[in-house]
This record gives C-alpha cells, structure tokens and sequence, in this order.
C-alpha cells in the first residue's frame, strides 16, 4: 500500500493548533521519533495516531508516551509525485 504523503512532497505544520479527530498530526513518541499520523480521539486524556496505512498497528498516547508538536495544515507535491 502507498503511502498517503509520497516521497518529495511538502507538508505545511501549525504548532498553535489544538487537534480535532480526524486532523494530521506530527506526533513525538517517548524514543524521540517522529510520525506524521492520523488523531482519533477516545477520551478527553486518552488518543491514537493512526497510520494512513491500516496495515501498520496505531500509536497509543499513553503506551507510547505520544505528544502532538503540531497539526498538518497543506502539503504540497510536485506535479510527478501527484497520483
């Protein structure tokens, strides 16, 4: 399966904003690494990142120690790289 965000494209952050479920967001897990994923909302202290891939298991705010740095606003991508 493709991913969602193909190689070369650029994609456009806004670190002021609050997620909603269903917004892209980078996503930092307790190791340090970095994840462009999906927000789904399960309670007010408790989410998931999801992979744009479905057969690739989601992240889990507290067992993965997840923090949000930012929600993805745009990308964009060059004509080549459009699907």
């Amino acid at each position: 399966m493709a991913p969602a965000i193909p190689a070369g494209t650029i994609v456009y952050f806004d670190s002021t904003l609050q997620p909603a479920s269903g917004d892209g967001v980078l996503v930092c897990d307790d190791a340090g690494n970095l994840y462009i994923r999906q927000y789904k909302l399960r309670r007010a202290d408790h989410w998931e990142a999801h992979a744009f891939n479905q057969a690739v298991l989601p992240l889990d705010s507290r067992r993965d120690g997840l923090t949000v740095l930012a929600v993805v606003t745009g990308q964009r991508a060059r004509w080549s790289g459009l699907r």
